[in-house]
C-alpha cells in the first residue's frame, strides 16, 4: 500500500523492480515515473537534503502552492522521515523542451505560462529548456522544479540558478522577474539557433563573467538564422538586453509580441 491517510509512505529506490518504473538519476535528486499510476516521485539525495533543507522546503511548498492553477504539475503529497525526503506529483505526459525542436506555438505556450507565473508575484530563478514540459494531453507547456522560486524580487549574498541562462543581475545575486525573462530569451536563444551561444564553455566562473559584462552581447539571431522571422529574433534580443531598463518589463509583453508574429 503507497498510501495511508493521503500521505505517501517511505519507500527507497532499490524497492522498485527494474520493469516497474521508469528511471532518470541527477544531481539534486533522483526520479522515478510510475507511467501505470501516473505519478512522478523527486526522491533528494541525503547530501542535499543536509546542506540545503530550506531549497526542499522551498520546493515542497510552492508545488502544492501551485496545484489548481494549470501551470505545473500537480501536487500529490510527501513524506519525509529518517533520510529520506520524497515529493509525489502528477506525472505528465509529455516531454521537456531540452532535446526536442520547438515551434513558435510551444514558445508562446511556454511564455504564457511564465507570464502567469509572474502574475502569482513569483520569480523562478532557473528558467531553462528541462524545466518547461510540453503536457501532450492538455495541449500546453508546463513549469517544473521550484527548489530555487522566491517572492516578487531576491537579493542574496551569491550566484544561484544555472550560469548559462542567468542574467547579469543574477549572476551578481539580484533581480526580479525580468531576470527570468532573459533567461527566456537565452532559451528561445539557444533553441532557435539549435546551440546555446555558450555551449563550449564549461567554467561557471567564466559563464557568470560573459554575463555579468554588459559590453558583450551576442550577434542578432537573424543574422544566425535568417530563416526565422524578423520579428520573432527581435522578440528574443529584447529578453536579452543585459540592461534591466531596456530589456522587456513583463512576459506580457513578450507574449504579445510573439502572437503578432505569428
Amino acid at each position: 500500500m503507497w498510501v495511508e491517510g493521503g500521505r505517501l509512505l517511505r519507500f527507497r529506490m532499490n524497492f522498485f523492480p527494474e520493469d516497474y518504473a521508469s528511471r532518470l538519476i541527477g544531481s539534486f535528486a533522483d526520479f522515478i515515473m510510475d507511467e501505470e499510476k501516473g505519478i512522478f516521485y523527486k526522491v533528494f539525495k541525503p547530501k542535499i537534503i543536509r546542506k540545503f533543507p530550506e531549497l526542499i522546503c522551498n520546493e515542497l511548498d510552492y508545488t502544492e502552492l501551485l496545484t489548481g492553477f494549470g501551470i505545473s504539475p500537480k501536487y500529490l503529497g510527501f513524506s519525509e522521515k529518517d533520510l529520506d525526503v520524497v515529493l509525489e506529483m502528477e506525472l505528465i505526459r509529455g516531454y521537456d523542451l531540452l532535446y526536442r525542436d520547438v515551434d513558435l506555438p510551444i514558445f508562446i505556450s511556454a511564455a504564457e505560462t511564465l507570464r502567469d507565473f509572474h502574475n502569482l508575484g513569483l520569480v523562478h530563478r532557473d528558467i531553462k529548456p528541462n524545466n518547461f514540459v510540453y503536457d501532450e494531453v492538455e495541449r500546453r507547456v508546463k513549469l517544473v522544479d521550484f527548489t530555487l522560486t522566491v517572492e516578487n524580487e531576491f537579493e542574496e549574498r551569491g550566484f544561484i540558478g544555472t550560469a548559462a541562462y542567468a542574467s547579469p543581475e543574477q549572476s551578481r545575486g539580484w533581480g526580479d522577474s525580468r531576470s527570468d525573462i532573459y533567461s527566456f530569451g537565452m532559451m528561445m536563444y539557444g533553441k532557435l539557433n539549435e546551440e546555446h551561444p555558450l555551449e563550449q564553455c564549461r567554467d561557471v566562473d567564466e559563464l557568470l563573467r560573459w554575463q555579468k559584462n554588459k559590453n558583450i552581447k551576442m550577434p542578432h539571431l537573424h543574422t544566425i538564422r535568417p530563416d526565422i522571422d524578423f520579428m520573432v529574433c527581435d522578440v528574443v534580443m529584447r529578453c536579452l538586453e543585459k540592461r534591466v531598463e531596456n530589456r522587456y518589463q513583463s512576459m506580457k509583453e513578450v507574449v504579445r509580441d510573439l502572437k503578432r508574429a505569428v
